[in-house]
């Protein structure tokens, strides 16, 4: 009797390709310039002081009056912070350029959050510096010169900046101040960076006010040597492992089944070939 031939099973190869980001989760600093920064200055109510080289913060002395200064300055995120970065950590660093000779009165400096728009400006002057604000530009009557002024004069703590300090540091004589952000301020960071049409900036203010001769001069970010800057430490988040395949035949039909749990903003492909190479 002739023998039955060898059935001789077909062979397919399917070869599951999952094109997943590789996001790798890492640490890392970014070191941000301020994209802009002026003084709002009591003693000269009218005068911007956009583009001077450094700008006064505290309260002046003179003639046993009390005059106040409050800088404000802002970052744009964007520049240097990745997408989706998660924020551990952030400090400011600004150089004292100039403090009083005698009489002069150590305080806390505090970072407090702007809430409402206001105008950088472009004004220059001799000491003290600025000139007389034009359209757009922000002055202790006005944060944006001349038909939005401040909820009050200077501007108000609970209403133009926010209550609670991001970051504080005792402020004394001329060198460089690290103020580290705490808890409050990272977490306006992390909400500045998700919505950049939120991010006012900060505004630097002594928080003894009511006390004469804590003026400083603080390097704006014109200054030719030193500059502030806002450091970030931030880490990148991980993509979740992608899950193993697994491979059935369907014993009724002789079909293959993949099956794998899929994420959503991923993209998978599904590539087969008829036969096996002749190396096997």
């Amino acid at each position: 009797m002739p023998q039955n031939p060898l059935h001789r099973p077909t062979i397919s190869l399917m070869v599951l390709t999952l094109a997943i980001p590789l996001t790798i989760s890492q640490a890392d600093t970014a070191t941000l310039p301020l994209a802009r920064d002026t003084t709002l200055f009591e003693l000269n109510p009218q005068d911007n002081l956009g583009t001077q080289r450094d700008l006064p913060a505290g309260t002046l002395g003179t003639m046993g009056e009390r005059k106040r200064s409050r800088l404000l300055f802002g970052v744009d995120l964007a520049d240097g912070l990745p997408s989706g970065a998660i924020i551990t950590a952030a400090r400011y660093r600004v150089l004292v350029t100039m403090a009083p000779e005698s009489g002069r009165a150590d305080s806390d400096f505090a970072l407090h959050r702007v809430q409402v728009p206001w105008g950088e400006g472009d004004k220059r002057g001799d000491l003290p510096g600025g000139a007389p604000a034009t359209d757009g530009e922000a002055s202790w009557q006005a944060r944006l010169h001349p038909d939005h002024p401040w909820s009050v004069p200077g501007g108000e703590m609970g209403i133009d900046f926010a209550a609670a300090p991001s970051a504080e540091t005792l402020v004394s004589g001329v060198r460089s101040y690290i103020m580290e952000f705490n808890d409050q301020g990272l977490a306006d960071l992390q909400a500045m960076a998700a919505d950049p049409e939120a991010n006012h900036g900060w505004v630097l203010v002594t928080k003894a006010e009511a006390q004469a001769k804590t003026a400083r001069r603080f390097a704006s970010r014109e200054h030719r040597t030193e500059p502030p800057v806002l450091e970030i430490d931030y880490e990148l988040p991980k993509a979740p492992a992608p899950s193993s395949p697994s491979i059935e035949r369907d014993l009724a039909t002789g079909d293959l089944i993949i099956s794998m749990e899929a994420n959503a903003d991923h993209l998978y492909t599904l590539q087969s070939s008829g036969k096996l190479e002749s190396t096997g």
